[in-house]
């Protein structure tokens, strides 16, 4: 068999992370630039069934056998295993590499799980379709996530952007113009299966949660309009009004204040935290002659790292 290649792209939320999970609209766009590539290649001189993974990104050595059966990594293998009706393992060796920070809020764990899935059925011989590659990576996010909307893993299957609600075929968003971001990230890991968790309890406690959930879902609902027609400005105060909204979730943090504060003195449109929130990244809309001032006030208010991207109406096709 020869070296299997495959790789899936970053997501960021452009508008109503959180609320998504309770059956309220989400805008989501994929990062094509930012991705997790695998290799996978035959275990020649392995034990049958032996399956050795290497995450450098997640400080990984180790063989199959060593994880935890509930490990997002385990689970997708597994999954696409049984999505192709194989019961005994493989034999073979995978490298997963990623230039992007993992833990981040960028989506890392749904585009390994659809990395994983593309390059194991396509070493296999039998290339899995998008809604099989999405539902493995929707299994995996179960595990890594807890109760996942499962926006994350079908903008990365999909590669296009998505305007998605839980209880709903997602659709796919031709943008109206082209629109330039910036993601900058905080330097702090976050776990999103904790912040859901804690959201949910206090959704239990107060009914105001909800009724912020829905503030979000309807910001949701006017981006939409703004980033099919192209709205610049409009897309940006929506991003500034969901921003808003998460600060009275209590998902926010002084460093993602920081560099939405940085951002915007310095000519940005719009920014907001991206994701789970309380530490990872905040994503910005700017204006391109704009880009090199917004780059040094955020790394001078401490990104860590800061990555372009660009949305098109090609985008969607």
């Amino acid at each position: 068999m020869p070296v299997i290649p495959a790789s899936a792209c970053a997501k960021t939320i452009l508008l109503g992370e959180h609320a998504v999970v309770y059956d309220e609209p989400a805008i989501a766009l994929p990062v094509s630039n930012l991705r997790v590539s695998a290799t996978i290649q035959p275990g020649i001189g392995l034990e049958p069934g032996t399956v050795i993974i290497k995450v450098p990104g997640l400080s990984l050595d180790t063989d199959l056998k060593s994880l935890p059966p509930q490990h997002p990594i385990a689970i997708s293998i597994q999954a696409t295993l049984d999505s192709l009706g194989i019961h005994e393992h493989p034999t073979f060796r995978l490298r997963l590499t990623n230039n992007f920070p993992l833990g981040a809020g960028l989506g890392g764990s749904a585009a390994i799980a659809v990395t994983i899935a593309r390059g194991l059925s396509a070493f296999l011989g039998h290339p899995l379709g998008q809604a099989e590659v999405n539902a493995v990576a929707f299994r995996s996010e179960q595990s890594a996530h807890g109760n996942p909307s499962g926006i994350d893993n079908t903008v990365i299957s999909l590669e296009k952007p998505i305007y998605f609600r839980r209880t709903h075929k997602e659709e796919i968003v031709k943008a109206g113009r082209m629109f330039s971001f910036l993601i900058a990230n905080t330097g702090i890991s976050k776990h999103t299966q904790d912040v859901v968790g804690d959201l949910a309890q206090k959704r239990i406690e107060d009914s105001e949660i909800q009724k912020i959930m829905h503030e979000i879902g309807q910001v949701s609902k006017e981006g939409r309009g703004a980033f099919t027609s192209g709205n610049l400005g409009k897309l940006g105060v929506l991003m500034n009004e969901n921003q808003s909204l998460l600060e009275k979730l209590e998902v926010s943090s002084n460093e993602l204040r920081n560099l939405i504060e940085a951002a915007c003195s310095a000519g940005a449109l719009g920014a907001k935290l991206t994701g789970g929130g309380r530490g990872g990244c905040i994503l910005a809309l700017i204006d391109e002659v704009k880009r090199e001032a917004i780059e040094y006030a955020l790394s001078a208010a401490g990104a860590k790292q800061i990555f372009a991207f660009e949305i098109g109406p090609q985008s969607a096709r």
